[in-house]
């Protein structure tokens, strides 16, 4: 035989009730916290326009954070065909970390690597041609020194910091 008190049952669908909401409420914290983080890291993005794509220039690259890797977007725009040389490193004239790129009118290239909070970017033209009577290119360099969806699978137990 067994003995059942009155309103045991109650209680324990109260509880049930009430664990439930928690775990769903900690849920939407957690969610909610995890992309206001993503909107911050992905609005430390800044940008180096090259607006003379005809001669080398070197740009130093300043951080909002002092950690790696990083994410960088290079853009062509405008109407600019020929090759040119991109490469970054942690001094003026470190050029082992870079790519000769070839462009046809506008392109979209993305590039991620270990950079460090002194940075320096340089550009070498190779072969640019700017089409047309207007002579309008340039080159705009994105970049961000966190990349956000690491720092969230880190946190999430998906994968390591490099």
């Amino acid at each position: 035989m067994v003995l059942r008190l009155p309103g045991i049952e109650y209680l324990r669908s109260v509880f049930s009730a009430l664990t439930g909401m928690l775990a769903k409420s900690f849920l939407w914290i957690l969610l909610v916290s995890g992309l206001l983080f993503v909107a911050y890291v992905e609005s430390g993005w800044k940008t180096v326009i090259i607006k003379d794509p005809l001669k080398p220039q070197t740009f130093r690259l300043h951080s909002i954070f002092s950690v790696a890797p990083v994410s960088l977007r290079i853009e062509v725009v405008g109407n600019m065909d020929g090759k040119f040389s991109l490469s970054y490193g942690e001094a003026v004239n470190d050029t082992h970390n870079g790519e000769n790129i070839e462009a046809k009118g506008s392109f979209l290239k993305v590039y991620a690597g270990d950079w460090y909070d002194k940075c320096y970017l340089r550009y070498v033209p190779i072969d640019v041609k700017m089409d047309g009577q207007d002579r309008v290119g340039e080159i705009r360099v994105h970049y961000a020194y966190v990349d956000a969806w690491d720092y969230l699978a880190f946190f999430f137990g998906f994968g390591t910091l490099n």
